[in-house]
């Protein structure tokens, strides 16, 4: 009997050990008492395993993949202090569960359900809780710097003594939240148990723009600006350039005469008048005199021009444009940008050019259709890159020659791609190392490509490899792209403080392939639109003349 005891205490005792893992849990797990205490589960693939009611306490979880934990889930598991740092808890149900003191550095928890669970202490730095079911959650003395938590649900849950510096409380869902925080995030305040966003008082201006219909003026007095040069600094100028507005004759003599001797020479010429005027008036008063340009089609009908405010370079500024040319499907247009610092609205040249363009404010793209005949079609999508327009993809499908091309912008220059890639929503980024070309493509919300070449090949190959169903990650400092083939996974990272990035491939937890990279990246990936900087009000007046 003694005997018998004795094994039976050797036996528990063995699975009460540290050294449960990856490999063997389950064994851990189906014991008595669930008991999984200090089990060393870094890197293991967790996805859809059934851990309810274990005990977790000191258990290791670094780099687990804990995606989509459903049914048998996390609820009620005791985490304390465990180590969960960059753990992927996208979808995992945490009701209640005990994560006092636990290292969840990074972790991924969007979507995720810690309805009621407890934090006390918890270093959260960098962590993911965009929405993040945190109704009743216990936060106290929670490190939460630099967390993303919008818009997460903090409904009820306790704050005491949290750290929330530099989090990301857009959207954040709040209202009874208990407890003082020690610090906030600069511009948020917390009122009556729920965060407000701290505004600084603004100078609206409110804008209305007069249209006047001038169809019937005839001929009118308008003024020329030529810009003269004394090239051999004697006295005697020669005409170089002409146009209708001073301020481009100035910036043309800065472009391509600068250091010369110059002066410009104003004329009066008789014109053809304009087919309608624009009178931009500020806070009820004159303040421009919109010049339109004498260039433009003239027989669209004064109320085809679809006179439209919008933000078209999305900086938080609504702009002004109208149609320009109408043909039977193609359509351009004038765009006038606003100009935050003169308060006034200025013509785009390199807007013009684009046909049919249709401006997405939640991507930050300007998506351009131009349509040959029926059997050709060009695709366009735009970014705005350091303030000038710049072309991020062009496809060509010539449905009559069976010819298709797919070009693409890689950070310097625009590089064909094999023509098979094409169908995507969105090219997001290029990754480059000394060996390998990564493009990394959105192909639907939230299901992004990953295709790769060896460096020495042209990308109107095939790809070496091409993988599907990537998981977008974020943290305060990084945006990585995690893909997966079997045991095999490969991650690329962009840097937001360096700009650069990393390409890592994994098998296992092993670690196979690690390079620095070069990185072009979309603007909206890295920072969403932010609109509304300035509250602009644009009231077009349609003044027709019969």
């Amino acid at each position: 009997m003694k005997k018998i005891i004795l094994i039976t205490m050797l036996m528990s005792a063995v699975f009460a050990q540290s050294d449960c893992n990856k490999d063997n849990w389950q064994e851990y797990y189906n014991s008595e008492g669930r008991d999984m205490t200090e089990c060393d589960l870094s890197e293991a693939d967790l996805r859809g395993a059934d851990l309810s009611d274990a005990r977790l306490s000191g258990v290791d979880l670094r780099g687990a993949n804990l995606l989509g934990l459903t049914g048998a889930d996390l609820k009620g598991a005791d985490l304390t202090g465990a180590d969960l740092s960059g753990a992927n808890l996208y979808g995992a149900n945490l009701e209640e569960a005990d994560l006092t003191g636990a290292d969840l550095r990074g972790a991924d928890f969007t979507h995720a359900g810690p309805r009621g669970a407890d934090f006390t202490g918890a270093d959260l730095t960098g962590a993911n809780l965009t929405r993040a079911n945190l109704i009743g959650a216990n936060l106290t003395r929670a490190n939460l710097t630099g967390a993303n938590l919008s818009p997460a649900n903090l409904t009820g849950s306790n704050l005491s003594m949290a750290d929330l510096s530099r989090a990301n409380l857009e959207g954040v869902i709040s209202s009874m939240i208990r407890g003082v925080p020690d610090n906030l995030p600069e511009g948020w305040s917390l009122v009556d148990g729920k965060f407000e966003l701290i505004k600084e008082p603004i100078v609206y201006n409110e804008y209305t723009f007069e249209i006047t219909d001038l169809s019937n003026s005839g001929k009118i007095p308008s003024a020329y600006y030529t810009l003269w040069i004394d090239w051999n600094k004697d006295g005697n100028f020669s005409p170089e350039w002409g146009g209708w507005d001073k301020s481009v004759a100035l910036q043309e003599r800065k472009d391509d005469f600068e250091g010369e001797k110059w002066k410009i020479v104003e004329t009066m010429e008789i014109v053809e008048s304009p087919k309608f005027s624009i009178v931009v008036y500020k806070n009820g008063e004159v303040f421009q005199n919109i010049k339109t340009p004498f260039d433009m089609q003239v027989d669209i009908p004064f109320d085809r021009r679809f006179f439209t405010v919008e933000d078209v370079n999305f900086d938080g500024y609504e702009d002004f444009y109208f149609t320009d040319y109408m043909g039977m499907v193609n359509i351009s247009f004038i765009i006038y940008l606003y100009n935050s610092t003169s308060e006034k609205f200025e013509i785009n040249e390199d807007y013009r050019s684009i046909t049919s363009p249709r401006f997405d404010i939640d991507h930050q793209i300007i998506k351009s259709f131009t349509r040959g005949n029926a059997a050709y079609h060009e695709s366009e999508i735009y970014i705005v890159l350091n303030d000038k327009l710049t072309r991020i993809s062009k496809i060509i499908d010539d449905v009559g020659s069976n010819e298709y091309k797919y070009i693409i912008y890689d950070g310097e220059k625009e590089v064909a791609v094999n023509e098979s890639l094409r169908k995507v929503k969105l090219n997001i980024a290029f990754f480059k190392t000394q060996k390998f070309n990564v493009i990394i493509d959105l192909l639907d919300n939230s299901n992004y490509r990953y295709a790769s070449w060896s460096a020495s090949k042209n990308l109107r190959n095939t790809p070496d490899l091409i993988l599907k169903n990537g998981v977008k990650q974020e943290t305060e400092n990084e945006i990585s792209y995690k893909f997966k083939k079997g045991e095999f996974s490969y991650v690329c990272i962009f840097n937001k403080l360096t700009s650069d990035g990393q390409l890592k491939v994994f098998q296992n937890k092993k670690e196979l392939v690690k390079q620095e990279a070069s990185v072009f990246i979309v603007p909206n990936e890295v920072k969403p639109y932010e609109g509304n900087k300035h509250k602009i009000t644009l009231d077009i007046k349609n003044n027709l003349k019969d």
